[in-house]
């Protein structure tokens, strides 16, 4: 749970931090869903955690820094928010999304399995 809240916090806290507007505003939505995942053919359960802004559009630099990829000492992102989010999610085996928001804005997805316990 401390890791949920760990990367959740930094992506809302990197949403406000990085927004032109002096009252910015960031929405939280948790849903669950079922997904397949590589290797196995079989539907797993999850939870998607969306958080949603109306900043500009991360940069093609910074989304490289939140979904982990191509990122190296000469190519990397701009704040250590972002790649703390990926790598404390990734390490609890989910995986991160972004998708731009129309007319302006940023959905980032973290989708977890789910507990069955």
């Amino acid at each position: 749970m401390k890791s949920t809240k760990c990367y959740t916090r930094a992506l809302i806290e990197n949403a406000m931090t990085h927004s032109s507007d002096p009252t910015p505003t960031v929405s939280v939505t948790a849903e669950s869903g079922n997904v397949v995942l590589p290797p196995e053919p079989t539907k797993k359960a999850v939870v998607n955690v969306h958080i949603e802004d109306s900043n500009s559009v991360i940069t093609d630099l910074d989304r490289t820094r939140l979904l982990g990829d191509e990122e190296s000492p000469v190519h990397h992102g701009s704040g250590l928010g972002l790649w703390v989010a990926n790598w404390v999610v990734t390490m609890s085996g989910g995986f991160i999304s972004h998708t731009e928001r129309n007319p302006q804005g940023n959905r980032v997805t973290i989708t977890l399995l789910r507990s069955t316990a």
